[in-house]
């Protein structure tokens, strides 16, 4: 499994009873691949678009997401992250409109078996096999 793909999407309506102005349907798309180039070295881009609409006209938004993300396993236990995110954001609102770029270098340091480790089976036909 040397590639991966993921595809999510959300609805939620959120109501306040006190302030109904502030009431809101939130809706989004996130779609993503990754590619494991080694043990060591991964490429994750995943791009979204979501959208706001709100009961008090005049503050619905749509924004739209994309990131590239380089991990690097240094060791068993070091490792790093170089992610590049961009953000554009189309507002209702006078001063509501923005372009984001982030750029983050992340080191991390962790214990134990890396997630992307293969766990031999807990149950099933598999575990019934001495072979594997």
């Amino acid at each position: 499994h040397r590639t991966g793909l993921s595809l999510y999407a959300s609805w939620n309506e959120q109501s306040h009873e006190d302030q109904p102005l502030l009431d809101q349907a939130l809706s989004s798309l996130t779609a993503g691949v990754e590619r494991q180039f080694s043990q060591a070295a991964s490429l994750f881009l995943d791009t979204g678009f979501s959208n706001a609409d709100f009961q008090d006209t005049g503050r619905d938004y749509t924004e739209v997401q994309t990131g590239l993300t380089f991990s690097w396993r240094l060791s068993r236990s070091l490792f790093f992250n170089l992610a590049y995110d961009y953000i554009d954001r189309n507002s209702d609102l006078t001063l509501g409109d923005y372009t984001e770029n982030r750029y983050w270098l992340s080191v991390g340091y962790g214990r134990g078996e890396p997630r992307s480790t293969a766990m031999r089976p807990a149950f099933g036909v598999d575990a019934a096999d001495p072979g594997t």
